[in-house]
């Protein structure tokens, strides 16, 4: 609950609908490594058909993502 009230504030996205973007087919997955921080971008579409970009630092657990598909219905 607390990711989601955050990612609203921040970004004035629903949480599941930013992390509906990974269950695009068409998504595109690309490096956006900055200032010797490893982290990957994911731009795609989300539920309600808005194009999305969401970030994702490499060696994050992947927990957070298995969460996020889980509240999409992935």
């Amino acid at each position: 609950m607390e990711k989601a009230a955050s990612t609203w504030r921040r970004r004035g996205i629903r949480f599941e609908d930013a992390a509906s973007v990974f269950m695009d087919p068409l998504l595109v997955l690309t490096d956006a490594s900055r200032h010797d921080e490893a982290r990957d971008a994911v731009i795609g579409f989300d539920q309600l058909g808005r194009l999305t970009r969401e970030l994702k630092k490499r060696g994050v657990s992947d927990k957070v993502l298995g969460e996020a598909l889980r509240d999409v219905g992935g």
